[in-house]
């Protein structure tokens, strides 16, 4: 799948009508719009404009070998079992560490 910018991604979920529902209640109208979610699609929407931005594109995408169009980073298959290190607690467990 091609990259998008933040607008296509709100409004293919806005399109696709998931089936939400909070407290039993199922969520009306537009999901981008939800006070429930609104933020984070917000900060989600953000970082599709960022791969979509030609300054950052070469940074944030890369060629798909299968299709030749760019895609998103979270579409790269790992080559190797080396997993990112993971944070340490800091000692009062109140937090992570630098």
């Amino acid at each position: 799948m091609p990259i998008k910018n933040g607008l296509q991604y709100k409004e293919r979920l806005d399109r696709n009508r998931p089936d939400i529902r909070i407290a039993g209640q199922q969520v009306q109208g537009k999901v981008s719009e939800h006070a429930a979610f609104k933020g984070l699609m917000a900060t989600q929407a953000s970082m599709y404009d960022m791969q979509a931005d030609e300054s950052a594109k070469a940074r944030m995408t890369f060629e798909s070998p299968l299709s030749g169009e760019r895609v998103g980073l979270s579409f790269l298959q790992p080559k190797t079992k080396k997993r990112p290190r993971r944070p340490k607690r800091n000692d009062a467990g109140l937090g992570l560490c630098p």
